[in-house]
C-alpha cells in the first residue's frame, strides 16, 4: 500500500514538474508581426515578396514608454511607424525564412491584416502559391485579400497611419470601411482560397491601387454637370487627401486567374445581387428635373431569393431584391 501511494505521489510531482510553463514561448518582442504581405511577379525569380510590419517606437522616433514598460517593448499603443522589406525568391514561405538574414528578429504570420497582390501576378494564376500558405500553422485565414493596379510593392509603401495610432488598426480600419459604404467587399483569405478550389463558386478579391491625385482638374468651369451612374477603378477618384491608397470596386477570378474587374458603380449592384449590400447612397439623376440629384440611402432588407431554372435549353435565373431606404 506505501509503495502505491509513493509511486501516484510521485507521478504526480513528475507530471506537475513536466506541465508546468511553455518549453516553445516567446516574448512578444522577440518577434515581428507582419501586418501587410505583397506579392508581386519577380525578376531574378519567381516571386517578389514584400512585408510590412510596425516598429516598437511611438510616431516621434523616440522610445515611447518608460524603462521596464512591457518587458522592454514599448506599447502597442505607440507603434505608429512600419518598416517594410522585399526579396525575391521561389515561394512565399522560403522568402520568409529568407527575410530572416536581415532582420533582427522571428518574423511571424499570426497577426497579418492583409495579402496583395499585383494585378499582372494574379492574371497568371495564384493557387500554387497560396495553397503552401494556407496549410501553414500561422496563417491568419481572416486577413484580407487584395488585387491591386501596379505593384503590391508600391500600394503598401502608401499604407501609413495618417490618422495616428497603430499601423494595425489602421489597416484593419480601412476593410472595415466596406461595412459603410457599397464600393468593395471585405473579402477574406479563407472566402477566396475556399472558392478557388469549389465546384460551383468562383473567388473574388477587393480591388485597390494608388492614387496620385491628379484626377481633379485645376482649370474653373462655370457650370459642371451632374455625373450620375459612373463607375471608378482604383486610381481614378477625382479626389485629393494625405492617403493614396484606395479600395474601389471588385477582381473576379476564373478558379485562381484573374480575369475581369468591376468598377465602384457595378460593384454596388454585385453586393445587392449576393445579398451582400450594407448600406450606402446612391443617386440619381431626376427625371422631371434634368441636372438635379436624387439621393437615396439605401440598406438591405432581406437576403435576395434566388430561383433558377432550364428552360428551352437555357438557364434562366429570378433575383427577388428587397431594399429599403429613403431620401
Amino acid at each position: 500500500m506505501r509503495k502505491l501511494t509513493f509511486l501516484r505521489i510521485f507521478l504526480l510531482t513528475a507530471f506537475l514538474i513536466l506541465l508546468t510553463g511553455c518549453y516553445d514561448s516567446r516574448e512578444v518582442d522577440d518577434e515581428i508581426y507582419v501586418i501587410s504581405i505583397g506579392l508581386d511577379k519577380g525578376t531574378t525569380n519567381k516571386v517578389r515578396l514584400t512585408i510590412q510590419y510596425p516598429t516598437y517606437m511611438d510616431d516621434t522616433g523616440g522610445s515611447g514608454g518608460q524603462q521596464g514598460e512591457m518587458g522592454g517593448m514599448e506599447s502597442p499603443k505607440k507603434q505608429g511607424k512600419s518598416n517594410i522589406h522585399t526579396i525575391e525568391c521561389s515561394t512565399i514561405l522560403e522568402g520568409i525564412d529568407m527575410l530572416g538574414m536581415a532582420i533582427s528578429r522571428r518574423v511571424s504570420l499570426m497577426h497579418a491584416k492583409m495579402v496583395v497582390f499585383s494585378e499582372e501576378f494574379a492574371r497568371e494564376g495564384i493557387g500554387s502559391y497560396l495553397a503552401p500558405v494556407t496549410r501553414y500553422r500561422e496563417t491568419r485565414t481572416s486577413m484580407a485579400v487584395v488585387v491591386v493596379r501596379g505593384t503590391a510593392e508600391d500600394f503598401i509603401k502608401e499604407v501609413r497611419t495618417n490618422i495616428g495610432g497603430t499601423i494595425s488598426k489602421a489597416v484593419e480600419f480601412m476593410f472595415l470601411q466596406a461595412r459603410y459604404n457599397n464600393y468593395f467587399p471585405y473579402v477574406h483569405f479563407k472566402d477566396l482560397y475556399r472558392n478557388m478550389v469549389s465546384s460551383y463558386q468562383q473567388p473574388v478579391a477587393i480591388y485597390g491601387g494608388v492614387n496620385n491625385f491628379d484626377n481633379i482638374p485645376d482649370q474653373a468651369v462655370e457650370e459642371p454637370p451632374l455625373v450620375v451612374k459612373k463607375g471608378f477603378l482604383p486610381g481614378q477618384l477625382p479626389r485629393r487627401g494625405v492617403a493614396k491608397r484606395e479600395f474601389t470596386g471588385v477582381a473576379v477570378f476564373s478558379g485562381d486567374k484573374m480575369v475581369g474587374v468591376l468598377d465602384s458603380y457595378e460593384t454596388t449592384y454585385y453586393l445587392m445581387l449576393t445579398g451582400r449590400f450594407p448600406t450606402g447612397a446612391v443617386t440619381f439623376e431626376d427625371p422631371n428635373a434634368p441636372g438635379t440629384a436624387i439621393v437615396l440611402d439605401l440598406r438591405n432588407g432581406r437576403k435576395p431569393r434566388i430561383k433558377a431554372r432550364i428552360q428551352d435549353g437555357k438557364p434562366i435565373i429570378d433575383i427577388n431584391v428587397k431594399l429599403e431606404g429613403g431620401d
